[in-house]
């Protein structure tokens, strides 16, 4: 059973993803992520993604691991398989179950990305974890060193389960959780080092790092393009809520989506319902963010009430 202290000081037991993530975005850390694509001169959205994902020292971008190995455990239970980045496991403890079966059941990742040398080591004890509690494993890891979504575990079942087997494992061999790196737009988990949190998008033909990479990205140009200030910490927020809003994600929790299209839309009105020539007029683009910013704070954050049906109407400026 779980029981772990967030750093509102609040105690968890078998907390829900919700709970145990709840991470709100500030400007201070938007300026930072977009501080990065600047160094890294992304030019658009787009490159964005791959700027996050590749984040790692330059030496490991040449490097790859033999996955060889985990056809060393001799376990019917255990399948794997390769596609041209990464080696995909499967470990069903009963019936085995079909792609499409699968797909429909995940409701989240867990992200590690351990350093090149305790790969092999740390995928191993996840696998053999697994067979000891006979808990069904559907897993991923990189077998190329060039990017920081090194192992990635599907949460097909309990979200506590899976973080406690993990946690078992870091208190068991903290050494293979040592030079852990994070991509900066993973979600921290309360009281779980090194290990990362994204719920699983909806709209399958995006991931959950693409879609906040979009954001960081959109605003980045809107800060390229003097649209926004963003030394103007009010002005920042709202362009932040108003973009994570169009892409359904949740600006008061970074790991979360929003399961309404309606907020979706609204945002989507409020934004793109200008020409581009109003749209670059300073004072319009503060107004249209002030529609969906009132309604933000007219609603409880804190109660997951604040998606309800009062959703602001987009007439125009």
């Amino acid at each position: 059973m779980s029981e772990f202290v967030n750093g509102n000081d609040e105690t968890y037991t078998n907390s829900s993803p919700e709970q145990s993530c709840r991470t709100e975005i500030m400007p201070k850390q938007i300026i930072e992520l977009l501080d990065f694509l600047k160094e890294h001169e992304c030019k658009d959205e787009y490159q964005a993604y791959e700027k996050f994902i590749s984040d790692v020292p330059e030496e490991d971008k040449t490097k790859s691991i033999d996955t060889s190995f985990l056809s060393d455990i001799k376990d019917g239970r255990l399948k794997h398989f390769s596609d041209r980045s990464f080696e995909h496991i499967r470990l069903f403890n009963g019936e085995e179950k079909a792609d499409d079966e699968i797909a429909s059941s995940i409701s989240g990742r867990l992200y590690i990305c351990p350093s090149v040398e305790n790969m092999q080591n740390l995928t191993k004890r996840i696998v053999d974890s697994h067979l000891l509690q006979g808990t069904d494993l559907i897993c991923k890891i990189a077998k190329n060193m060039g990017r920081n979504d090194r192992i990635v575990i599907y949460l097909t079942g309990n979200f506590d389960e899976e973080v406690d087997l993990i946690r078992e494992i870091q208190n068991d061999s903290p050494e293979l959780f040592a030079e852990c790196r994070k991509n900066k737009l993973w979600c921290d988990i309360d009281g779980l080092e090194n290990v990362y949190y994204g719920e699983e998008p909806q709209n399958k033909a995006s991931s959950y790092g693409e879609d906040r990479a979009r954001i960081i990205g959109e605003i980045f140009a809107l800060q390229k393009e003097n649209i926004i200030d963003s030394n103007n910490e009010e002005d920042l927020k709202n362009a932040y809520r108003l973009e994570c809003l169009k892409r359904h994600i949740n600006p008061f929790n970074w790991g979360f989506y929003i399961n309404d299209d309606k907020v979706s839309s609204a945002a989507d009105d409020v934004l793109y319902g200008l020409s581009d020539v109003e749209f670059q007029q300073e004072t319009e683009y503060k107004d249209s963010c002030k529609i969906v910013d009132d309604w933000i704070v007219n609603n409880d954050k804190n109660s997951n009430s604040w998606l309800g049906d009062n959703i602001p109407e987009y007439k125009g400026l």
